[in-house]
Parts: C-alpha cells; sequence; structure tokens
C-alpha cells in the first residue's frame, strides 16, 4: 500500500507541474528557425525584359540621351556596336519609356532560383536573381528555340559566318562584388545549340554527368560593368538591326525598329569596405583573369 501511496503522490506532482495539453492546444513552445542569410559574396539582381516600341532614330536617340554610354571605352562600343549590341548604365531614375514600360506590368519581382535560368515567357515576368561572386548564372534572352540561327560576326573588320541549328540565344553572367559596394557584371552572349545529351562537368576535384547542349561562347563580345546599387545596366541591340544582336533582341530581325531591352539592376550587396577595413574585395583575384 505505501508503494501504490507513494505513486499516486508523484503521479499527482507531475501534473501538477507539467499541467494537461489537447491536440487542439499544443504547447506553446518556440521552434522558430533563423532566417537564412545570403552568402556574404551573394549580390541580388532585378532582371527584366521590356519590348520597347521605338520606330524612329529620334525616338530612339531620345532614350540614349537618358543613358551613360561612357562606361564603356570607345573600342568596346564599337566591337559591340559593329556585331549589333549596344549597353550603358542608367542612374536610380529610369528614362519616362521604361518606367511606362514596367509600370504596366502588374507582375512584380518574383524571385527566380539560384542558376539564373529565365526560361518562361521573358516579357511577362521580372525576377530578382540572387548570384555568388564568380558563379555562372543564365539568362535566356531568346524564349524559343530556334530551327537555324545565321550570324554574321565582325572581328577586326573581318565577317565571317556561323551557323547553329536548334540553337537558343543566352547571355552567361558573372559577378564580381568590390568592397566598396559596387559589384563588376560580366555578360556573355552565348548560343546553346544542338540535342539535350549527357556532358561531364568538372568542378572541385569531381566531374559530374549532367545533361546540357553544346554551347558557343561569343568571348570577344563579353560585355563588362560596374555597377553602384540602385544603378541599372541596360543591353539592347543598335536601331539597325544586324549581327548577333539582331538575334537577341530584334522581335522581328527583318524589321529594323522592333525590338527588346534587357535591364539589370543591382538591387542589394552584402558587402562594403568602407565600415569594415578589414575586408578583403571578393573577386579582387578576378582583376588578372
Amino acid at each position: 500500500m505505501l508503494d501504490v501511496a507513494r505513486t499516486l503522490i508523484a503521479a499527482l506532482l507531475i501534473t501538477a507541474v507539467c499541467g494537461c495539453a489537447s491536440w487542439d492546444s499544443p504547447a506553446t513552445v518556440a521552434f522558430d528557425l533563423p532566417i537564412p542569410k545570403m552568402s556574404p559574396d551573394s549580390v541580388v539582381l532585378e532582371i527584366a525584359f521590356l519590348r520597347i516600341p521605338v520606330d524612329s532614330a529620334e525616338e530612339f536617340a531620345a532614350l540614349w540621351n537618358e543613358v551613360d554610354e561612357q562606361q564603356l571605352s570607345n573600342e568596346d562600343r564599337r566591337r559591340l556596336g559593329s556585331n549589333g549590341f549596344r549597353a550603358g548604365v542608367i542612374g536610380a531614375r529610369l528614362p519616362e519609356i521604361l518606367r511606362q514600360l514596367l509600370d504596366k506590368s502588374d507582375t512584380p519581382f518574383e524571385a527566380s532560383g539560384a542558376n539564373g535560368i529565365l526560361s518562361e515567357d521573358i516579357f511577362q515576368s521580372r525576377r530578382r536573381l540572387p548570384v555568388r561572386a564568380g558563379q555562372p548564372a543564365k539568362i535566356v534572352a531568346v524564349p524559343k528555340e530556334q530551327d537555324r540561327i545565321a550570324v554574321l560576326q565582325n572581328e577586326n573588320g573581318y565577317v565571317r559566318g556561323l551557323e547553329f541549328t536548334q540553337a537558343q540565344g543566352i547571355f552567361v553572367m558573372h559577378t564580381f562584388p568590390l568592397g566598396d559596394g559596387r559589384v563588376r557584371i560580366q555578360l556573355t552572349p552565348t548560343i546553346e545549340h544542338g540535342l539535350l545529351r549527357n556532358q561531364y562537368v568538372g568542378g572541385d576535384q569531381t566531374f559530374m554527368l549532367q545533361a546540357g547542349r553544346d554551347t558557343h561562347e561569343f568571348a570577344e563580345l563579353r560585355l563588362e560593368n560596374l555597377l553602384s546599387p540602385g544603378q541599372t545596366l541596360l543591353v539592347t541591340k543598335t536601331l539597325d538591326a544586324k549581327g548577333l544582336g539582331c538575334h537577341f533582341f530584334a522581335a522581328d530581325p527583318a524589321v529594323a525598329s522592333s525590338g527588346s531591352v534587357m535591364l539589370i539592376r543591382l538591387a542589394q550587396t552584402q558587402q562594403d569596405d568602407l565600415f569594415s577595413p578589414d575586408f578583403d574585395a571578393v573577386g579582387s583575384g578576378a582583376e588578372s583573369e
């Protein structure tokens, strides 16, 4: 009997201390997970494609009056222009024509995967893309695969023809954050082409079997710019559709005035050595590439 009494007393004490809980009223114990933080070498970019309704040289010139092309050297502008590309940097305030086009879209910026692939209707969505330093991100510039792409490429005044089947235009992007808050952005026009097949991809002293297509990078047309937070890189074709640029940005290569622009805005960066004097700027070693 003494053991039974002791057991009852112990049970009452446990009930008094712990109380009772039901399935409908779970114990209020907090299991909040910490908010995930971005990697210190990551940046966030906002990417949008817009159709531009410019049908005259005057309207096209009016747009570029508000874009700074001087961040590119004369040689870079000549090289890009001879192949149908034009690029420049916009400050915090977008030109009115671009602002109106953005305001027409009710679609907010959506988060995109870390690989950066924009494979949907690029004119119906705007993406917010996190990118790590030195890691490639792929931006689809031509939504639909084309049966054949024939390119006339201008290399130092010499024109050569290239042809690709089952092809699609993309930009391969790399970012390199600097300690002062700016980010160096590299964009390389690239053509993916051919059938999907298994390929061996190397990394970290290992090789992985990955499905992919053949690619042709136009490294000589690589675009490189420095952006400060809030600034936007604008890339489009020249007014006269020609070269590789017309395949990337001309809605109809046969109509010179039809086309689109790509906007890449630096929305966030994790580094600013103005407040961290011991910080070693990410990507500083990449300058020697």
